[in-house]
């Protein structure tokens, strides 16, 4: 990322948590907080897997036009918080509002539906999928 890049860390369990109140500048102390902040267990979250209201976060809070969206998961969505379904028809409508956004899904240790999951949220969305 380049210093005028902007990003926030959006993290979910049974909810949707950020690192920060709003996305900021990718100038090298915001994104050496970020790295340690990941690397110290800041994001380690437990439960359900919030997977529909993390992907809506982004769009629904930031005004500024993001240039991608990254989902990095291991566990499937819980459908309490939105389908697989409702999710692969809605975040292509979401992304939509920022033209230029490309979208990457990380599946960490997918395997059978989670990564059948992922495959076809990444080509909804024109983006790519990523197994770790």
């Amino acid at each position: 990322m380049e210093a005028t890049d902007q990003f926030d860390v959006v993290g979910f369990g049974s909810t949707v948590v950020t690192m920060w109140s709003g996305i900021r500048y990718a100038n090298p102390a915001n994104k050496a907080e970020a790295l340690a902040y990941l690397e110290g267990g800041g994001l380690v979250l437990i439960g359900t897997t919030a997977t529909y209201p993390a992907l809506q976060y982004p769009f629904s809070h930031y005004t500024t036009t993001m240039l991608s969206v990254f989902l990095v998961t291991d566990g499937a969505p819980t459908a309490s918080t939105g389908t697989t379904a409702e999710i692969i028809r809605d975040t292509p409508v979401w992304l939509s509002t920022w033209p230029s956004c490309d979208f990457t899904a990380v599946g960490v240790q997918a395997i059978g539906t989670l990564e059948t999951f992922l495959q076809q949220l990444s080509a909804a969305c024109d983006g790519l999928y990523i197994s770790r």
